[in-house]
């Protein structure tokens, strides 16, 4: 578990996702199941991106650590959203993933102006295009394996593949650009 540097939840240029778990045995199980079911979302996974994120076990903090003295009373696990040191939004006691999105949501639109489900669109349609260069290249990959050294078609397979690497590198540096947020935010300040 990582802990949050103070100077974090008061000076990140990001805004911050703190998700505060418990690792008590005795809800661990109960947490890991629920984990399972509500973060493995799409949008909850390409949302998270857009954040600096922490992962504090609840049950390990002091009654004066400065997350308590932020977030006051809490329902761990939770997800708590935090920008200029202060807490913005929050979703806690188990939260559906929807709860979380929505949660995700309210910050970014708040922090950058920007809408979180346009965003998580664009990278879904960016993914399922990456998932077709992986399945080509797989194709290309079994070929070139059942080609000779020798073999007239081999460069051709071997340019191709090449190609495919580059593509999906470009939709990657793509999906960075969509995600940082706050890079855009610079680029509308400046003009």
């Amino acid at each position: 578990m990582e802990t949050v540097d103070p100077e974090k939840l008061d000076g990140s240029i990001k805004p911050i996702l703190l998700y505060l778990t418990r690792t008590d045995p005795k809800v661990a199980k109960k947490v890991k199941t629920w984990e399972m079911a509500q973060l493995s979302k799409d949008e909850v996974i390409i949302g998270v991106k857009a954040f600096e994120c922490y992962m504090v076990d609840a049950d390990s903090l002091e009654e004066d650590d400065i997350i308590l003295q932020k977030i006051g009373k809490h329902k761990a696990p939770g997800f708590y959203t935090f920008h200029g040191g202060n807490l913005l939004f929050k979703a806690e006691g188990m939260p559906k993933s929807g709860t979380i999105f929505t949660c995700l949501k309210k910050t970014v639109s708040k922090v950058y102006k920007a809408s979180l489900d346009k965003v998580v669109k664009k990278v879904r349609g960016i993914e399922k295009d990456i998932e077709k260069i992986e399945a080509r290249r797989a194709l290309l990959q079994q070929k070139l394996a059942r080609l000779k050294d020798g073999d007239k078609a081999r460069p051709k397979v071997l340019a191709e593949i090449d190609g495919l690497l580059e593509q999906e590198s470009e939709f990657k540096k793509e999906i960075d650009g969509l995600l940082d947020l706050g890079k855009k935010e610079e680029q509308v300040s400046k003009s």
